[in-house]
């Protein structure tokens, strides 16, 4: 999970390419999880990459 550490993203892609990364991740990765905690924090970080 430390992957998904917003500063982690911020230093691995450049801001414009943001906006394509949370739409293909917003369509894809929701079914990809498995687990309840998985499910629940997803959101949670994804919403926290578009602020």
């Amino acid at each position: 999970l430390s992957k998904l550490s917003i500063n982690h993203l911020k230093e691995k892609y450049e801001p414009d390419s943001f906006k394509e990364i949370i739409t293909m991740w917003k369509k894809e990765m929701p079914s990809r999880f498995k687990t309840k905690k998985g499910k629940e924090l997803f959101p949670v970080l994804l919403k926290n990459l578009e602020i």
